[in-house]
């Protein structure tokens, strides 16, 4: 299902999905109102919102959107405003991407979302580390809300090694494996080894994957590994 009333974009949405054949267009809506007069959302897999189109993220209509996103899975398109990503992004959505994502991340969106896989593309990811850390280098960063429990973090984190705790840290906050080498005084290649193994026991396959993990579990904030 589309939520996106901009011709061009609408129609490149159309196209990708009628390319993939296990996609179908399940139709098109333009407003918050509509979403909500639907009177059952499961006959769509996934819900395709343009952020800068339709209503559902103006400030009046938040609360409302967070519930309605609720009851269905959620692919979120939007510009690169770090702010506004960050805003969106506490609201109960799978998947979101940026109107810069290639047409291979958008079809992988697609499929993770459908499938109920927390789905959020790097330049995303760079924008939430960017706002959560931005106050420790003179930016302006944002207090992250729900953070996890002890209980949590052992139940999620507990079967890493301290250094690999310490890699984990530092992947989060977007450290290449250059820079990780430099700060912890180790080998790149250590590094490598360290990083292959956090995949291993966290059953991801890469480092986007890693990062979608971690802020599907709300760890987000470097302290809540510690």
């Amino acid at each position: 299902m589309l939520s996106e009333t901009q011709y061009l974009v609408k129609q490149g949405l159309l196209n990708l999905i009628r390319e993939n054949p296990d996609f179908e267009p399940a139709g098109t809506i333009h407003s918050i109102d509509e979403l909500a007069a639907l009177s059952s959302m499961k006959h769509f897999d996934v819900l395709i919102v343009d952020k800068n189109f339709g209503d559902y993220f103006l400030e009046e209509n938040m609360e409302r959107t967070s519930e309605l996103f609720s009851k269905c899975k959620v692919l979120v398109i939007s510009d690169s405003d770090k702010e506004t990503i960050y805003r969106i992004h506490k609201l109960n959505i799978t998947g979101f991407i940026t109107i810069e994502s290639e047409k291979q991340e958008i079809t992988d969106a697609i499929r993770k979302t459908a499938d109920g896989t927390k789905f959020f593309s790097p330049k995303i990811v760079e924008a939430l580390i960017a706002m959560t850390y931005g106050n420790r280098e003179g930016g302006q960063g944002m207090p992250q809300r729900g953070m996890p429990t002890a209980q949590e973090v052992k139940d999620h984190f507990g079967n890493l090694s301290e250094r690999e705790k310490e890699i984990l840290k530092l992947v989060v906050k977007g450290k290449t494996a250059q820079e990780m080498a430099d700060e912890l005084f180790l080998s790149i290649h250590t590094i490598y080894t360290h990083r292959k193994n956090i995949l291993k026991k966290l059953s991801c396959k890469n480092a986007t994957e890693l990062l979608n993990y971690a802020m599907s579990k709300g760890f987000m904030k470097q302290e809540s590994l510690q």
